[in-house]
């Protein structure tokens, strides 16, 4: 669908609010029948909805590329309205740098589906640039923090599971879906290794060490499991063995956050540790990059642009010649 605007401008390509709704629902579909992992589906679901409620909240019964643009903006900025962003008065903190990433590639996959299912004859994100990530908005924890977090973990009421929670997650740098779909049956400790379902329900293996190692097994020893049971399972779940949820996950990083007096703690900041600490630490972007689950190259790159800046401030306040000079 396109409306004709003056001949000094573009064709806009635009598409009612009330058809984008029939037609997101089938977009979904298809994701469920491409057997997309749920947390894929929920977030796309998620975005689905936020987008609908936010254009029917502006009064706007279409959907083109000014329309989209005021959305992405909401996402930034609606944490400043009087109601808060998506409405609500709780939501009153600023995104994460990469959460707009995440909203304008779910939208760019949308309307991509859009134009191939031959709804639209281009699709109207053409023309918004993606947001940019800088490599400097990543921040990993500090030797100090992680210290401090695992000993709040220890004094936490269930030390052994946040403590093997905690290591893991610095060890292996798991995303937060990855830690908590695992069963027992996933670890290997001769090996002292681990299989996860990542992006795509992708497997893969993923190594730890020695003290990741202790603290899993002393964890296990609590409790004897079968190999098919959750590895990590909740504190208040209304059935035993229940497994601990994303939420639950998030929750406990806070808390154990909060008791150790780290700001901003979060279960991916242990990816984004685990990555830049590796390679800090002379290890292969290739193999970071299996380690990780990444597609490509793209993410473990601006690791390395972490990793590099490190090197040349140290080199900068350890410099053997400017020691040397300065003792002249």
């Amino acid at each position: 669908m396109r409306k004709t605007t003056p001949s000094f401008t573009k064709t806009e390509v635009f598409i009612s609010v009330e058809e984008l709704a029939t037609h997101a629902e089938g977009w979904l579909l298809d994701n469920e029948v491409r057997q997309l992992s749920r947390r894929t589906l929920s977030a796309r679901r998620d975005l689905v909805g936020k987008l609908l409620w936010f254009l029917r909240r502006e009064g706007w019964q279409e959907c083109g590329t000014r329309e989209l643009r005021g959305f992405l903006a909401h996402v930034n900025r609606g944490h400043l309205e009087p109601k808060g962003r998506w409405g609500n008065p709780a939501n009153r903190r600023p995104v994460r740098p990469g959460t707009s990433r995440t909203y304008y590639t779910i939208l760019r996959t949308l309307f991509r589906f859009l134009v191939e299912d031959g709804i639209l004859g281009s699709s109207p994100m053409e023309s918004l640039r993606p947001p940019v990530v800088r490599a400097d908005q990543i921040e990993p924890f500090t030797d100090e923090q992680v210290r401090a977090l695992l000993g709040t973990a220890k004094q936490s009421r269930n030390p052994k599971r946040d403590v093997a929670i905690v290591l893991l997650l610095m060890d292996g740098g798991l995303r937060a879906s990855e830690l908590i779909g695992m069963k027992v049956g996933d670890l290997d400790f001769r090996e002292r290794s681990c299989v996860v379902t990542g992006k795509g329900n992708k497997r893969r293996l993923v190594p730890f060490g020695a003290s990741t190692t202790r603290a899993l097994y002393a964890y296990l020893r609590e409790r004897p499991r079968n190999d098919d049971e959750f590895l990590f399972t909740s504190d208040r779940g209304t059935t035993t063995g229940e497994a601990l949820t994303r939420s639950g996950l998030l929750q406990l990083v806070k808390r154990l956050g909060r008791a150790a007096g780290v700001a901003s703690a979060h279960p991916h900041k242990f990816r984004h540790t685990f990555a830049i600490s590796f390679l800090r630490n002379g290890g292969n972007p290739f193999a970071l990059q299996t380690m990780l689950g990444h597609s490509d190259l793209a993410m473990t790159r601006r690791y390395s642009a972490i990793a590099e800046a490190d090197v040349v401030n140290q080199h900068r306040k350890y410099s053997p010649a400017d020691r040397l000079m300065r003792g002249t």
